[in-house]
C-alpha cells in the first residue's frame, strides 16, 4: 500500500521536473539563436579571420599560446614548459595557458582561428544562460529573466562582434612560428616584463656598485631598446 500511495506522488514530481525543464529549454535555445545572429558571419567561415583587433591581448599573446598548447597536446605532450620565451618559461603552470579549460577542447578539433571565434561565441551564450539562471534563483518573473539574459548576450555580443571587428590571425608575430617569439615582445607573457626586468636590473646593479665602490663600471646594463 505505501508503494501504491507513492506512485502518484512520483509521477507528479516527474511531470513537474519535465515541465520545469521544458520551461527553461526555450530561453536557452533563444540565447543560442541570438548568439548565432551576432556571430554567424564568422562562425561558419573556415578561414583565418578572428574576432578582435591588433590592440588586444588576443592578438599580442593568446593566439600564439593557444596555437602552441594545442599543437603540443595533439602531439601527445602536455606542455609544462615553453622554450620560446627568452630562456624558457613555465607554460602549464601559468594559469593563462588554460590547457585544461573545458571550452579549449575546441582547439584540439579545429584550426586556431575558428576555435577562437567559437569559444568567444560560446562564452557570450553562457553569459546569457548564467544570467538567466541567476535571475531565476532570485525568483524574478520568467519574462524578466529572459530579458535579462538576452540583454547580457546582446550587450557583450555587440561589443565583441562590432566594436572589436576582426583581424587576420596569420599576422600574429608568433602564430605558427614559435621561433619568432624570441624576436618579438608578442612572445612574452606580458610585453612590459622586459622593461620591468631592465629597470630592476639597473637599480640592483646600481646598489651593488655603490656598495663595492666601483661606481659606473659595475652599473653598466645593456639597453634592450638600443638600436631599435
Amino acid at each position: 500500500m505505501p508503494e501504491k500511495g507513492q506512485r502518484p506522488a512520483q509521477k507528479l514530481l516527474r511531470r513537474t521536473e519535465a515541465a520545469t525543464l521544458s520551461r527553461h529549454t526555450w530561453p536557452i535555445v533563444g540565447f543560442g539563436l541570438l548568439t548565432l545572429l551576432l556571430f554567424g558571419a564568422v562562425l561558419f567561415r573556415w578561414d583565418t579571420r578572428v574576432l578582435g583587433n591588433q590592440t588586444t591581448d588576443l592578438y599580442a599573446q593568446f593566439i600564439a599560446w593557444r596555437d602552441f598548447g594545442s599543437r603540443q597536446l595533439r602531439a601527445g605532450n602536455l606542455a609544462l614548459w615553453n622554450p620560446h620565451i627568452y630562456a624558457g618559461a613555465p607554460y602549464f603552470g601559468g594559469f593563462q595557458a588554460a590547457l585544461l579549460y573545458p571550452l579549449n577542447v575546441l582547439f584540439l578539433i579545429m584550426p586556431v582561428a575558428p576555435a577562437v571565434n567559437w569559444t568567444i561565441a560560446l562564452h557570450v551564450w553562457l553569459l546569457g544562460v548564467l544570467t538567466y539562471g541567476w535571475l531565476i534563483v532570485r525568483r524574478l518573473h520568467p519574462g524578466a529573466c529572459f530579458v535579462g539574459g538576452a540583454l547580457a548576450v546582446l550587450e557583450m555580443g555587440v561589443f565583441a562582434a562590432r566594436a572589436l571587428d576582426t583581424f587576420d590571425s596569420t599576422t600574429v608575430g608568433a602564430f605558427g612560428r614559435p621561433d619568432r617569439a624570441r624576436e618579438s615582445s608578442r612572445g612574452v607573457p606580458h610585453p612590459q616584463s622586459p622593461q620591468y626586468q631592465q629597470r630592476h636590473g639597473r637599480r640592483r646593479l646600481g646598489s651593488l656598485g655603490r656598495r663595492s665602490g666601483s661606481g659606473p663600471a659595475v652599473c653598466r646594463v645593456h639597453d634592450m631598446d638600443a638600436g631599435r
